[in-house]
């Protein structure tokens, strides 16, 4: 059994594939879900606008850009 620390957290946890522990990994997905049901309602939305509607941290959402999750739902 593989146990790394969380690059988000830094708590232990048992390594598969995913790089967050359970709780982050969970946070992750409530903040992706936040932006993309932004974007939804506001289509062509700016980064700025994003991070300004969402509180979403323009790090986070310029990572999601670079992931490649982001492209279909604006131009950001």
């Amino acid at each position: 059994m593989k146990v790394k620390n969380c690059p988000q957290c830094g708590q232990l946890f048992k390594y598969t594939y995913e790089k967050l522990c359970p709780t982050c990994r969970e946070e992750e997905h409530k903040t992706f879900e936040l932006v993309r049901t932004y974007l939804r309602k506001h289509p062509g939305a700016t980064m700025v606008e994003v991070h300004q509607g969402t509180g979403v941290e323009m790090w986070k959402l310029e990572e999601y850009v670079r992931e490649g999750r982001l492209m279909a739902y604006s131009s950001l």
